[in-house]
């Protein structure tokens, strides 16, 4: 059995200065950034990043350490800023890991959103230097990633997001609306 995927849906990037890439990438291309989020269980400041006139709904999760002992701190510290995850998003994600463990992968955690997104990790060192992970999102996940932008701009902690301080709301209503 292989896993059925319809391919890439985005990529992870670490950075040690998150506003400055985004303000690059602002300046560089037509594209539709969230909100900077502080998620603090993982260490971050985040934001997603993703190209409207490219057809395919591929985004970029951009991530800065928000403290030095943080996974995204460590993650930084181990192997320096760049790619670290590449999410492949799945039809069956039980099924997708199952098969992807029985490839030699270890499953290291399934961190996803709850009510939006299942997502499961595997090992980086099991591939070459990032880390692989499945996504599969629930019915509606795009209006519920929606209302989650907005409550988050509107100031409200929800589900451990909330906005960066130092940043303002974004004001955009065409934003892309991850959940983080």
């Amino acid at each position: 059995m292989k896993i059925k995927t319809s391919g890439l849906d985005h990529v992870h990037v670490y950075v040690n200065d998150l506003t400055g890439l985004l303000e690059l990438l602002d300046k560089l291309f037509e594209c539709e950034q969230t909100q900077q989020s502080e998620i603090g269980s993982v260490g971050a400041y985040q934001s997603t990043v993703s190209f409207p006139g490219g057809g395919a709904p591929t985004f970029l999760d951009l991530f800065e350490p928000s403290d030095d002992t943080g996974i995204t701190a460590k993650t930084v510290q181990r192997s320096g800023e760049g790619i670290g995850v590449l999410s492949f998003r799945v039809e069956d994600i039980d099924a997708a890991a199952e098969h992807a463990v029985s490839c030699g992968l270890r499953e290291i955690s399934r961190v996803g959103f709850p009510g939006v997104v299942h997502q499961v990790q595997f090992h980086p060192a099991d591939t070459p230097g990032f880390m692989i992970e499945f996504v599969e999102y629930e019915e509606g996940a795009e209006e519920k990633m929606a209302e989650i932008q907005r409550r988050k701009a509107s100031g409200e902690h929800v589900d451990g997001l909330k906005v960066r301080p130092g940043t303002e709301p974004s004001t955009d209503s065409a934003s892309r609306t991850s959940a983080s």
